[in-house]
């Protein structure tokens, strides 16, 4: 198959979150985070090689590139819709935001992750 020059503006990647339960047992969960594709210097920039030589927080990297999601759930099962109300009550929880960080990198650069 050839590669065209032509790709799409965003790409489903999956998140993976680990937390640590009321047992201190460790719990992994997942979900599809629907992220936006950036040109090769908008990645440097995100990592403080570009222009502005500031690297963008996890917040801000956030802010620019999710765009949607996929099984985020409440305590009954219920999907969660992707706003900003509910991604930011998502955020609460401390592992999250750096887990949709690193999975973002991850999609970009594979097991290799921002310095």
């Amino acid at each position: 198959m050839s590669f065209k020059i032509s790709v799409s503006n965003s790409y489903w990647h999956k998140v993976e979150v680990v937390l640590f339960n009321e047992n201190g047992e460790v719990e992994k969960s997942t979900f599809q985070a629907k992220f936006k594709r950036l040109t090769r210097p908008e990645v440097e920039d995100s990592l403080g090689r570009g222009p502005s030589k500031k690297a963008k927080t996890d917040a801000e990297l956030i802010d620019e590139v999710l765009l949607d999601w996929k099984d985020v759930e409440d305590p009954d099962g219920k999907a969660i819709p992707f706003n900003k109300e509910n991604r930011d009550k998502l955020f609460q929880i401390h592992e999250v935001q750096p887990a949709v960080a690193k999975a973002f990198y991850k999609s970009i650069f594979g097991e290799r992750e921002k310095n």
